[in-house]
């Protein structure tokens, strides 16, 4: 099943959690009352977000946009 970086943005507006892999890493997406977090799980280090819309635009693995890695972004888990 193709899933697209648009079907992808609209559950993290949700307020799904959703675990992916990139580059043999997994990361974690999470929200609390506050903000939206995303965490690399190797190396515990995180990214806070004012609001899911924000993190969509604003988040960075390698110094790259999510939206740019989306191709090679491995979707394992969505809660």
């Amino acid at each position: 099943m193709i899933y697209s970086f648009e079907e992808f943005s609209i559950d993290v507006n949700m307020g799904r959690e959703i675990e992916f892999f990139y580059n043999k890493t997994m990361y974690f997406i999470t929200h609390n009352k506050d903000e939206c977090i995303l965490l690399n799980t190797l190396d515990k280090s995180s990214q806070h977000f004012i609001n899911p819309e924000y993190m969509l635009k604003n988040a960075k693995i390698a110094s790259k946009y999510l939206w740019e890695l989306w191709d090679d972004i491995k979707i394992e888990y969505i809660y």
